[in-house]
């Protein structure tokens, strides 16, 4: 008797172990939302971002020039770092330094060593 009641404690813990594992993985693997079904906590222009208190991994909408191309990164007004993603590449491609571009993306913080803002994730949008 005493032998069939461990094995009923042994398979409800190994239910118990189950059901939680399956739990925690769902919520590790399940899909995130992309940017550009975000809703955006900040709209404007370099000046009022840099002046704005914005929380960090925040949505933010940006309409500003481009002071520099580099490899998969742009610079805004030379005070913010831009990281597109890889799927926008293509239409990344396109800007040039000097173009006026409107894009969102998430706000990752300031970052000290460079002296610049960073924003990943980063899409372009169309004038509205």
């Amino acid at each position: 008797m005493i032998l069939l009641k461990n094995y009923k404690l042994a398979l409800l813990a190994l239910g118990i172990l189950m059901i939680s594992s399956w739990v925690l993985i769902y919520y590790a693997y399940k899909n995130e939302v992309p940017v550009s079904e975000k809703t955006a906590v900040f709209s404007g222009e370099i000046s009022d971002f840099i002046n704005a208190n914005i929380a960090e991994n925040s949505v933010i909408i940006l309409k500003a020039s481009v002071t520099a191309v580099r490899d998969k990164e742009l610079e805004l007004g030379s005070e913010i770092s831009v990281q597109y993603l890889e799927s926008e590449s293509q239409s990344f491609r396109d800007v040039e330094k000097g173009d006026f571009v409107l894009l969102k993306g998430i706000y990752l913080g300031y970052d000290d060593l460079f002296g610049e803002y960073k924003l990943i994730n980063c899409i372009l949008l169309d004038d509205e």
